[in-house]
């Protein structure tokens, strides 16, 4: 059986929110997605891949555009093999330097410490601007929404 997931990550990659926002960010999103599978705050000791699962179709670099779909994953692997994670990274397209969070993928995915995921949302997709916007001010950050399906 296969399963959607949208996921709200900060913008920064390290940006924790407090437990009270995070709670009510909860509570706000259950009120968007009542039939919900799941929805949940999750907070991790280090830097996490967010990804977009099958929905992924492309990966660019944000400095030259080349097509780095084929080696986005060795670039995660290198990252994720110093503790905590570095998400600075030489593109192996262009030689310039950037941070992993900035690659485009095309379906959007990021990093972060912090995820707010709901499991078959059952809402269509993403959250539209004024609902971004208030989970946004809830949690005190700029977010990425990651559509996943697996």
């Amino acid at each position: 059986m296969s399963e959607d997931f949208l996921r709200l990550i900060p913008a920064e990659p390290f940006f924790l929110p407090t437990e009270s926002a995070q709670q009510e960010a909860v509570a706000y999103l259950k009120s968007l997605a009542p039939d919900a599978d799941s929805i949940d705050a999750r907070v991790f000791d280090d830097i996490r891949f967010v990804d977009s699962g099958s929905n992924l179709e492309k990966v660019t670099c944000p400095l030259c555009g080349k097509d780095l779909t084929e080696v986005y994953g060795d670039l995660i692997d290198e990252a994720f093999l110093h503790v905590p994670a570095r998400l600075d990274a030489s593109m192996p397209c262009c030689g310039g330097s950037t941070s992993l969070n900035a690659l485009r993928f095309d379906w959007p995915a990021g990093f972060a410490r912090f995820v707010l995921e709901a499991r078959n949302a059952g809402i269509g997709g993403a959250l539209d601007g004024a609902c971004l916007s208030a989970l946004e001010k809830i949690l005190g950050c700029p977010l990425r929404q990651v559509l996943a399906h697996y």
